[in-house]
């Protein structure tokens, strides 16, 4: 991913769809500097994996064991 640096006086001049869709559309992390030096931070949210599918079994009694 790519990272950009803007002030929010430059995004405002922007639709929010527009930045929005830039964001997601580009890869991209946009960081909107604030005029008291704070920074808020816009980036895609990366997809998750789908958890494997694992070959086994739970023992009977396992609860038990545990609490001994």
């Amino acid at each position: 991913m790519t990272y950009q640096a803007s002030t929010i006086e430059e995004i405002e001049k922007k639709p929010l769809r527009d930045v929005l869709r830039s964001v997601l559309i580009e890869r991209k992390v946009l960081a909107i500097r604030l005029p008291d030096g704070a920074e808020v931070v816009i980036q895609p949210k990366v997809p998750l994996q789908p958890l494997p599918i694992l070959n086994g079994h739970v023992p009977n009694g396992w609860k038990e064991a545990i609490k001994e």
